[in-house]
């Protein structure tokens, strides 16, 4: 029997804890991360500002809450959480002209960090927050490389909460 949303409360450490589970059961996630770099991920449930992840930590995921807010209609409510993935790799494709000169370069990292996260962890959450019965929704996404060895991505993704008649809090109650 599929359970439905009112089984579960919401609290920020349920989303954090379900979209960990997820990503740890994924089986195309974690063969990926061992075929590509020989380990399985580290998956976190914070991300430490003072300590940003490190080559030596990747590949890298992090689930962060954020926050939540009130529908526009307050027939629902929002919980937010950030998704940040990073993967150290120095491989790179370079193509030269006849003088010499770089004509392509391509940093590898960049094309498997947007994997990581585009193909491999959201449909991972995406599958462990439907069996719940909730849908979510990417508020936005940002990809960065500190350096050419560190790729760095992070999405902000919603959860939409429906509530009944006189409840304010859904995820509580």
């Amino acid at each position: 029997m599929k359970a439905t949303p009112q089984d579960y409360k919401l609290t920020f450490a349920n989303i954090v804890e379900t979209a960990m589970r997820g990503i740890e059961e994924s089986q195309e996630l974690q063969k990926w991360c061992m075929d590509i770099y020989g380990m399985e991920p580290c998956i976190h449930n914070e991300l430490d500002p003072m300590t940003p992840p490190h080559e030596s930590d990747c590949p890298f995921i992090a689930i962060c809450p954020i926050g939540g807010s009130s529908g526009e209609d307050r027939s629902s409510y929002q919980r937010g959480f950030m998704v940040h993935v990073a993967v150290s790799d120095h491989n790179r494709v370079e193509r030269y002209d006849d003088r010499g000169r770089c004509v392509w370069r391509e940093y590898l990292g960049t094309r498997r960090v947007s994997h990581l996260l585009e193909a491999l962890v959201y449909p991972a959450i995406v599958t462990a927050f439907e069996r719940m019965g909730y849908a979510l929704s990417t508020e936005s996404e940002e990809i960065m490389s500190p350096d050419v060895t560190l790729f760095e991505a992070r999405s902000a993704i919603t959860i939409d909460i429906e509530r009944c008649i006189g409840e304010d809090v859904p995820y509580i109650a």
